[in-house]
Formats: structure tokens, sequence, C-alpha cells
């Protein structure tokens, strides 16, 4: 009688914890909070945005890595994004920053202004000072946030 007993508890317990196990995830790992630390040019706001998460989005499910690459081609200034994780409701973002270190001209008349990884951080309609130009490489792709491709 005693070992149906502690089967039935066992079972009990099993189907209670499967049920409440999704529903304490679902709603109590929430994003409430975000840290940003290194913005540099941009603001704390620009970087949440820019990340995708939102508040009350699942913490546990939240996509850091697709984050850091929505930051860092949104906002090119931006370089070496990290997010990580804070249970239980906290979100932190840190960004280093890159610098302009080419002018590259395009076909339309146009440069490429790149940082040292030859990452496109804006388009500019004459050549800007301070940054060495490229000659004799013309990109047959230069969107901005990606690697200028020749």
């Amino acid at each position: 009688m005693e070992r149906k007993f502690s089967k039935l508890l066992f079972r009990v317990l099993l189907v209670l914890s499967l049920i409440i196990s999704p529903v304490l995830i679902l709603t109590v790992f929430r994003v409430k909070t975000f840290a940003v630390e290194g913005a540099g040019i941009y603001t704390k706001d620009q970087i949440i945005s820019a990340s995708g998460i939102t508040a009350g989005k699942n913490l546990l499910f939240a996509d850091l890595e697709e984050s850091a690459e929505n930051i860092e081609k949104l906002l090119p200034y931006t370089d070496e994004v990290k997010l990580t994780k804070k249970l239980p409701d906290k979100i932190i973002i840190r960004c280093g920053q890159t610098e302009k270190a080419f002018a590259i001209g395009m076909t339309n008349g146009l440069y490429a202004v790149t940082d040292k990884n030859l990452k496109v951080l804006e388009i500019v309609g004459k050549r800007p000072s301070g940054v060495a130009l490229v000659v004799g490489a013309v990109p047959y792709k230069a969107d901005v946030g990606e690697i200028a491709a020749f």
C-alpha cells in the first residue's frame, strides 16, 4: 500500500513540475532592465533599440549573438559588442568603439569610410580628412555596417 502511494505521489509531483516549470520560465524571466557600457557616440536607447531585445521579452530565449550582430550592423561605429544575461531580468550590453581608418573611392564618386578591418562606417560625398586614401581598389559592395567586398 505504501509503495503504491509513493508511486502515485511521484507521478503527481512529476506532472505538477511539468506543468509549473514552463509557466515559471515563461512568466518569471522577463527582461526588465538594461545596462549599457561603452556606448561611445551612441545613446543607451539607440544601442538597446538596435539590439532588438525589448522589455518584457523572455530572458532565457533572447539570442545574444544575433543581438550583438544587429548592434554592430545598425550602429557601425560599435565594435566587439558583447551581451550577457543577468538573472532574473537584466541584459548587460558592452560595446567597444571603432574609428575611421580608410577612405575608399567608389565608382559613383562617393567614398566609403571604413575602419581598420574594412567595415564600412559611412558613405560620404567628399574625401574625408584624417584617414588614408585607398587607391587602386574599388569595392563592388560597400554597405554601411558590413565589411567592404572587393
